[in-house]
């Protein structure tokens, strides 16, 4: 019984990747939808990230988002800047689309964490 709920916490980390890539394939915004609620479901039932919620979120969905965030920039990025000859410019638009979304991502499932797990332990460093 131990191996069967280890092996479904595994599936549950990797399933946001696989269905935000699959989505980002797809082009199918219900699969990134079902990406976002597996990583909240995940962050809530594995028993190794209780209490720490906020920080498993953060490390979750820099990973699990990327896929969306690529196809995203490709899609808005190349519509904007599709007049563009300048290379540079149109990679400086990439790089800062994409940290502009992956930030805005980061705050917006932070609140949602708070959210469902108010209690959170105090975390130091060092």
């Amino acid at each position: 019984m131990c191996v069967l709920k280890r092996s479904f916490y595994t599936v549950l980390l990797i399933l946001p990747f696989v269905f935000s890539l699959a989505g980002a394939i797809r082009s199918s915004v219900i699969l990134h939808i079902l990406s976002f609620a597996l990583l909240i479901a995940a962050v809530k039932l594995i028993p190794a990230f209780r209490y720490h919620e906020n920080i498993w979120m953060f490390i979750m969905t820099a990973y699990s988002t990327v896929p969306l965030n690529l196809s995203l920039i490709f899609i808005g990025v190349s519509y904007i800047f599709s007049s563009s000859d300048n290379g540079m410019i149109r990679l400086s638009a990439d790089i800062f689309s994409y940290f502009l979304l992956i930030s805005s991502e980061e705050m917006i499932m932070a609140g949602i964490t708070r959210r469902i797990a108010p209690k959170q332990k105090v975390m130091t460093v060092g």
